[in-house]
């Protein structure tokens, strides 16, 4: 019974609440339908965990859409045991890349007196829910080897048959329990995930690309002072350039004339009698 709640049940909840949450949420407070970044409350921190994250998840979610939505593909590819190891390799990786980032990201929250006035229990819930995520698939590839092998022909079929109306939790029935917590804490990130910051994923600004462009206008002296010296700056930086350029040109053609006239007095080919007598004749004429 308890696997029908979790492998049956919770995946229905979690995709209702994400659709009808993530609905409601972008009709009622549109703007806050984004990421909430705080990189200007605490920048250094963040340069050190968001990269190793958003590199890590990118490539563990691409796997599993890969594996699971043409697993015939998948396993044509995997059955190359170089590629399978490649392939494990790669996900042990970027699993760990992914923890370190999300450790960091929590560890942040706790450390910054400014971020900790604008950090949710929600936020702290959704880190620990992705740790606890990364961490039992990271124990599944370390445990339970080879699971890019074996997972699309397993867990494949479950996750068709949710998303096909006929659910059957057989297919996890009797998969260890890294592989259920896995399972489980996935669908309920999902549940979660309107509620979030998570919701920036679906944020893609394509207005951006229609919209009449915009003018910025400086509402602060001091403001427009640096502005004027960044464009005043930048603009003899750019005759410096164009200085540079010249004078390099210039010195690099009187360089291959110099060079030029070196090596064909170095590297002169044998004269003929003749071409000598009329270069002798010219030095002579000289003197």
């Amino acid at each position: 019974m308890f696997d029908l709640f979790l492998f049956v049940g919770l995946p229905y909840a979690a995709m209702l609440f994400l659709t009808v949450g993530s609905l409601v949420r972008y009709k009622l407070g549109a703007f806050s339908y984004s990421s909430l970044s705080t990189q200007f409350l605490e920048n250094r921190w963040l340069a050190w965990a968001s990269m190793p994250w958003h590199i890590g998840i990118i490539i563990i979610l691409s796997g599993h859409i890969l594996a699971f939505c043409v697993p015939g593909l998948w396993a044509a590819l995997v059955s190359v045991p170089a590629v399978l190891f490649s392939v494990e390799a790669l996900g042990v990786f970027a699993a760990f890349l992914s923890l370190l980032g999300l450790v960091i990201l929590l560890i942040r929250r706790f450390v910054d007196a400014r971020l900790q006035a604008v950090t949710s229990h929600l936020d702290v819930v959704v880190l620990l829910i992705l740790i606890f995520q990364v961490s039992t698939g990271l124990a599944v590839a370390l445990f339970h080897r080879w699971g890019a092998a074996w997972a699309p022909g397993v867990l494949g079929p479950y996750i068709h048959s949710i998303f096909l109306l006929q659910p059957d939790a057989s297919f996890v029935k009797e998969m260890p329990p890294f592989v259920k917590l896995h399972i489980a804490s996935a669908w309920i990130l999902i549940m979660f995930f309107p509620f979030t910051r998570l919701v920036h994923v679906f944020s893609v600004p394509l207005r951006y690309f229609v919209r009449s462009p915009q003018k910025v206008v400086w509402n602060s002296s001091r403001s427009q002072v640096r502005f004027e010296q960044k464009i005043q700056f930048d603009n003899e930086k750019r005759l410096f350039l164009k200085a540079a350029v010249g004078a390099g040109a210039s010195a690099a053609l009187l360089s291959l004339g110099v060079l030029d006239k070196f090596f064909r007095y170095f590297l002169k080919q044998d004269l003929t009698n003749a071409e000598e007598s009329h270069i002798l004749s010219q030095k002579l004429h000289r003197l």
